[in-house]
This record gives structure tokens, sequence and C-alpha cells, in this order.
């Protein structure tokens, strides 16, 4: 945690400089106090950027991200918010922590593995993949 620490506290007036906003997905608020201010921080400063997104996926991982999408449709549907006919692909994409963030069009995938390893199995239905 102390290297994001101090690359956020680093990198905010780079981001800036060059118009890069930044957003984070996964379980922040796992996340020790002290970094969380820090990323929040960071996220608020950079909000209005517009040429770059950097998204940090931090504590994250799809299974997690799916199940709590699940669970949020179900507590919807339990309080009469929505039927079951209103759950689309697009509805249910956006309860992902990645609503409003395109899906990735290529994943280059380093250290010799071939896997996933639980990273934006939703979003990746549609990606090509490339390792190395």
């Amino acid at each position: 945690m102390t290297l994001l620490e101090r690359y956020l506290r680093s990198e905010v007036k780079v981001m800036l400089k060059n118009n890069i906003r930044l957003l984070a997905i996964g379980d922040t608020g796992a996340l020790p106090e002290k970094v969380r201010a820090i990323l929040r921080d960071t996220i608020e400063k950079t909000a209005g950027n517009t040429a770059m997104t950097l998204i940090l996926a931090l504590n994250y991982g799809s299974h997690a991200e799916i199940l709590g999408a699940v669970r949020t449709l179900i507590d919807e549907a339990l309080q009469g918010k929505i039927l079951a006919s209103d759950v689309t692909l697009e509805r249910f994409a956006g309860y992902l922590s990645t609503k409003g963030i395109p899906d990735p069009d290529l994943l280059i995938r380093t250290s010799g593995e071939y896997r996933l390893s639980n990273f934006l199995l939703w979003q990746m239905a549609y990606t090509e993949f490339y390792f190395t």
C-alpha cells in the first residue's frame, strides 16, 4: 500500500499536466483509510480531465464484481423496483464497477501466463488476446 500511496502522491501533478483522469475499480473500501483518502483526492482532482483515463484495479476480482451486481439486482427486484424482464445485458453491465467504461478491445497478458486470472471476465467477451 505504501507503493500505491507514493505513486498517487507523486503522479497527480503529471496526471493534471497531461489531462489524465484517474478511476479505480474493485473493493477500495477494504484499503487502509489513508490510502483511500489519497485515492479519493486524486480521483476528484482529475475528474475533469479528458485526454486519457487511467483505471487502477485495486482489490478487484471479477467473481466478486459479478456477484455484487447480481445481489444488487436481486435486492431491487425484491423491493419491487425492477422485474425479471427488466434485466438485460446492458442493464446488468450498468451494475458492474466498469459501468460507463468501454470494454477492452485488446488484452496483452505478460508473464507467460495463459489465463485471465479473474480479471474483467464479463467485459472480455469480445476482446482480442495477446499472450507474451
